[in-house]
């Protein structure tokens, strides 16, 4: 920019220097936080059974797992269990979030955690909860069947000194129901009067049982049987269907027959065509 001035005349004044144009000082920005990362997403822990934690089952878990993870938004973890009060104990002291559980393990870790709720129940094949059941099944080795008949009928009072396997104490098939079942039956004979649930744990000559034994799962109580480890067995149908086909009878009816399958998965992969009767 040039500055003038207006009076008499004056010697022509010395050409002035352009002025020096000062860029203005630019602020300088303040540093910005880095963008914080996003929280880590917990996933849900789903505990299972030892009855649903075989390999057989891990298309079935996955596709729960699936549908959990479309739901609630968050991933998926499997936590598998071989024994049934580890299973009840995940969940009771909040190493799981979900579990599958029957009634008797839902008990026992409800009476350790009142925060524990059902959340659903599995349906029947109507879709309904009118068939939703299983059974308990009392079974034998083929060819044995005999020993347990009165009067030409299946009976479970010749049971008594016989070698027997149980699930879990914590199973309601493979434990509950049926040991209601024998203490009904053997506390109305005067020798076992004073019968109780908890005389079944254990086997021995005065016990009701020689011996006692617990496959840890169904299908671990269902191969204690066929391998010649007891003389009698319980544990449910729907856990051993996968493995084992009906050859004789009708489905879950007394005297009934029922064999390995081929190609088995385990712990039933060892006994192709083993049979045994309800």
């Amino acid at each position: 920019m040039f500055v003038t001035a207006c009076g008499s005349a004056a010697p022509a004044a010395e050409p002035t220097k352009a002025p020096e144009v000062v860029a203005e000082p630019t602020a300088v920005p303040e540093p910005t936080a880095a963008p914080e990362e996003p929280a880590e997403v917990k996933p849900v822990v789903i505990v299972w059974l030892p009855n649903e934690s075989g390999g057989d089952l891990e298309a079935a878990r996955d596709a729960i797992g699936a549908m959990v993870t479309e739901t609630l938004g968050r991933p998926v973890e499997h936590k598998l269990t071989t024994d049934y009060i580890i299973a009840v104990e995940a969940l009771a002291n909040d190493n799981g979030d979900l579990a599958f559980y029957g009634a008797q393990a839902y008990i026992e870790a409800k009476n350790k955690n009142n925060a524990i709720v059902p959340l659903m129940i599995t349906s029947g094949a109507s879709g309904t909860a009118k068939d939703a059941l299983y059974h308990a099944w009392f079974a034998v080795n083929k060819g044995e069947e005999a020993a347990y008949q009165k009067d030409g009928v299946y009976s479970i009072e010749n049971i008594a000194g016989k070698r027997f396997s149980f699930v879990s104490n914590s199973s309601t098939s493979g434990f509950k129901v049926p040991a209601n079942k024998i203490v009904t039956t053997f506390s109305a004979q005067d020798k076992w009067k004073e019968l109780v649930a908890d005389d079944l744990l254990e086997g021995g000559p005065d016990s009701l049982f020689s011996d006692v034994q617990f496959g840890g799962s169904h299908q671990g109580s269902a191969v204690n049987l066929i391998s010649g480890k007891s003389d009698v067995a319980v544990f449910c149908d729907t856990c051993v269907e996968n493995y084992t086909a009906l050859s004789e009878g009708e489905p879950n009816k007394v005297g009934s027959t029922y064999k390995v399958i081929d190609k088995a998965a385990e712990p039933f992969d060892k006994f192709p065509g083993k049979e045994f009767v309800l």
